[in-house]
């Protein structure tokens, strides 16, 4: 009994187990190749299989139903029709670990988050509660709740959104009452805009002067909802500003309210009278705008005031 080779079987297989014809061929010419045989499994197996396609079928490795023994082991790899070859073993869904995967800085495969970049906008509501704060301080910054408020002795009440500011406790649930725009502008004597300049200002759009002492200032389409804004005027009714007591008495009207932002912009009048009666020039002009932006629509606290001649016990 031998290890042979497979050219070497084939050749003893030949010489000892001859045609018949001489009836020369014994017991052991027959023993000794098949025991060859035998032995030289193992190692023809272990040679490689070069033939094309030869298992047409399922292979299994063990017994049914053993639960130890028939472990394949490839040592080389797997090679996959495509050429591809795996050389470690697949771990399992639940042992991939994520920065493992390939692909991750390329392109944008997340869609469904917001990217850290800021690349990527919130399309749709998000809901929310706790901080959003600056990195390590998890007590401060916007945080979203729900709150109510209570009005008088009564259980009037709304519910809504608003800010706490941890440095004085004090809050507010609409910006409603901000300053919608403000204007700070000077006017010498002159014909038309000239001689008039504006100082600083903030949502005002133009300011035109229509003659000495009068004004219309003209503010962003869509800043207000309507014409019934507050406007507060101050002047200093004079053409100098040198010192803090450049100042003249006078009175400053803002009356007219006009344009619907199509296609005329809403605009204001600012007359400037001094105590002759006489519209005047001044170096020193203040505005200050309050009223309903567009898209408001709380209106009060919680609704409009009522009018009475008596407001009863508190």
């Amino acid at each position: 009994m031998a290890v042979q080779s497979s050219g070497a079987l084939k050749a003893s297989i030949a010489a000892d187990l001859a045609d018949n014809n001489a009836g020369n061929i014994s017991a052991f010419d027959v023993r000794h190749n098949m025991e060859d045989i035998v032995d030289s499994m193992v190692h023809l197996a272990r040679s490689g299989i070069n033939l094309d396609n030869p298992f047409f079928g399922s292979v299994q490795v063990g017994l049914t139903g053993a639960g130890t023994g028939g472990i394949l082991k490839v040592t080389s790899g797997v090679q996959f029709p495509d050429g591809n070859l795996q050389t470690a073993y697949f771990p399992g869904l639940d042992g991939i670990e994520h920065s493992g995967l390939a692909g991750l800085t390329t392109g944008d495969p997340h869609t469904q988050y917001v990217h850290i970049n800021g690349s990527r906008s919130i399309t749709g509501n998000m809901g929310f509660q706790g901080y959003v704060n600056y990195a390590g301080d998890s007590q401060k910054g916007f945080r979203f709740d729900d709150f109510n408020i209570r009005f008088g002795s009564g259980n009037s009440s709304v519910s809504g959104t608003r800010l706490t500011f941890d440095k004085d406790s004090s809050t507010i649930d609409s910006f409603k009452g901000v300053a919608k725009a403000w204007l700070n502008f000077t006017a010498a004597s002159g014909a038309g805009n000239s001689g008039v300049a504006v100082v600083d200002s903030y949502n005002v759009h133009t300011v035109q002067r229509t003659g000495a002492g009068k004004f219309k200032v003209f503010f962003p389409s869509g800043l207000f909802s309507n014409n019934n804004y507050v406007a507060i005027g101050t002047s200093n009714g004079r053409g100098d500003n040198d010192s803090s007591e450049d100042f003249d008495l006078n009175q400053v009207g803002i009356v007219a309210r006009s344009g619907d932002d199509h296609p005329t912009l809403r605009h204001c009048s600012f007359l400037v009278k001094n105590t002759s009666n006489a519209y005047v020039n001044a170096a020193v002009n203040n505005l200050v705008v309050y009223g309903e932006g567009a898209g408001a629509t709380f209106s009060g606290c919680p609704t409009s005031p009522t009018i009475t001649d008596d407001i009863g016990p508190t």
